[in-house]
């Protein structure tokens, strides 16, 4: 056994010690180094082109509209546009019928599409950015030990046995990035936590079709009991593939004759079958942060896979920005948040208790999926074409930090825990241009200057105010000239009101900026 002891000056003070340079992982450091927060950024492997522990040949990811907006407003974006291919739709197929929904309008975002792209190319870009801030990876790094408030980390290069050759940090805060299936972190936690094992498959096929599935577009079949069934066409590989989750080969002969005569494609031989087991962390356990998850890279999909990642790491960026600055208390980190996000428009409980009161109504869901999104008032209608934007598919449910009264439920428009909308305005800007460097956006529907004043001479840090009479944003908040609505910096509604207090903003403000001493 080897006692460690140590003195003041032997320590390396830093905020935040960030393990794992992968997506989660770039993203949060590059938010927080943008704000001169000390972090210290850690990977076990030799370079950023050293395999995986769950290796993805060929396989893409999916941006969605949304993550694009967030990698925007942090200036990550740079020409990763140019890096990846444009998709800007979905299609739903049932038997030779089909619906089209697009994800977004020009109008309402900067970017109505999602982009595919490989991990390689998001990984290296990311990377590229933290680098020309400065940046610096220490790769074949790991940790080795926790004692007291120190962390020990070692070069996987040398041998465990040179006690001399380790580092030591004392970080307020260590966030281990889509580790969940590190043995090194689980060797670090386990005699503080005890996490559940969990496992994922999936299958992706490369498919020779014979009816065309156009390829700017992602295709839905409703083929197994998951719904999030996709067929895409993958650059990497030159080829169409149908992506299946929660499956692992060999499909069976009739599943193969079912597609080809059903959706007309035709199956290649040899699927890539992806079994992996994973780790699961508390997302918070004293110092230690558990951000992202690797097997949310291994999912396909244009809401959901990578975008939760990247979602998680912008908010816990944001949070930290003010708790490590003493400006909030950790309780904004510790705030709990359910965000549901749906690939579909989904039936609410009513018909959902009724159709399953159906006979065989396994049989007829896709019928009803297909007959549903016909007329579906979830999906936006414009000069003929269905809409389903991120603020319809995506939304809080549950959250220490939104703010949502009784009367919400009665009020029209946009409602708190929901994704704000944005509008193209005359001068070719967007309503939600203002929404950057990771801070909260205060929309009044006239000018009041004094209190906007007030507002950031106090809090100008943290918040940006506009003033805006413009009769299109008034018509699509459905805002009067005494509405409010808060912005947060992931560009969700956090609070609402067409009745202006006072008193309730500067109690929204101090539930999220409230320090330790409040």
């Amino acid at each position: 056994q080897i006692e460690y002891t140590f003195a003041r000056g032997d320590t390396t003070m830093i905020d935040v010690l960030i393990m794992g340079a992968n997506p989660s992982g770039l993203i949060l450091a590059n938010i927080l180094q943008q704000h001169g927060i000390y972090i210290k950024v850690i990977d076990s492997r030799d370079s950023i082109t050293a395999p995986l522990a769950i290796p993805r040949p060929s396989l893409p990811l999916v941006l969605s509209s949304s993550s694009l907006e967030l990698l925007g407003n942090i200036n990550l974006l740079g020409d990763l546009l140019d890096k990846g291919r444009k998709f800007f739709g979905a299609r739903y197929h049932w038997k030779q019928r089909t619906v089209l929904f697009k994800f977004n309008q020009s109008s309402a975002s900067r970017y109505p599409f999602s982009l595919l792209i490989s991990y390689e190319d998001l990984v290296n870009h990311l990377l590229q950015e933290f680098q020309k801030r400065g940046g610096v990876v220490d790769w074949a790094t790991r940790p080795v030990t926790q004692v007291e408030e120190n962390l020990c980390t070692e070069s996987t290069q040398t041998s465990s046995q040179v006690y001399e050759n380790r580092e030591i940090f004392a970080p307020k805060w260590i966030v281990a990035c889509e580790m969940d299936a590190d043995p090194d972190l689980r060797d670090l936690v386990k005699t503080q936590i005890k996490p559940k094992k969990f496992h994922k498959e999936a299958l992706f096929v490369d498919c020779e079709e014979g009816e065309p599935f156009e390829e700017a577009h992602i295709h839905l079949l409703p083929v197994t009991k998951n719904f999030a069934n996709f067929v895409f066409y993958n650059p990497y590989r030159g080829s169409r593939q149908l992506y299946l989750a929660n499956t692992s080969g060999p499909l069976s002969p009739k599943f193969k004759n079912k597609l080809l005569y059903t959706y007309g494609l035709a199956l290649a031989e040899n699927p890539l079958s992806i079994s992996a087991s994973f780790m699961q962390y508390p997302f918070c356990h004293n110092r230690y942060i558990f951000l992202g998850s690797v097997a949310n890279n291994l999912s396909f999909s244009y809401l959901s896979g990578v975008n939760l990642n990247i979602h998680e790491a912008f908010n816990l960026g944001w949070k930290l920005l003010p708790v490590i600055k003493k400006a909030a208390s950790s309780q904004l980190i510790l705030s709990r948040e359910l965000k549901t996000s749906h690939v579909l428009p989904h039936f609410n409980e009513v018909h959902q208790k009724r159709t399953a009161k159906l006979l065989f109504s396994k049989m007829y869901t896709p019928a009803l999926m297909y007959y549903y999104l016909k007329g579906c008032r979830q999906l936006d209608t414009a000069e003929g074409e269905l809409y389903y934007p991120s603020h319809r598919a995506s939304k809080y449910e549950t959250s220490d930090i939104i703010k949502v009264s009784p009367n919400d439920k009665e009020i029209r428009g946009p409602k708190p825990g929901s994704r704000a909308l944005d509008i193209q305005l005359e001068t070719a800007g967007y309503l939600l241009d203002s929404l950057k460097n990771a801070k909260h956006l205060l929309i009044f529907f006239k000018e009041r200057p004094d209190l906007t004043h007030a507002l950031l001479e106090e809090y100008g840090e943290w918040v940006d105010v506009i003033a805006t009479e413009n009769p299109k944003v008034h018509r699509l908040y459905h805002a009067n000239p005494e509405s409010l609505f808060i912005i947060r910096p992931d560009r969700y509604i956090g609070y609402r009101t067409h009745a202006f207090k006072l008193h309730e903003l500067i109690s929204y403000l101090l539930r999220i900026f409230a320090t330790e001493s409040v």
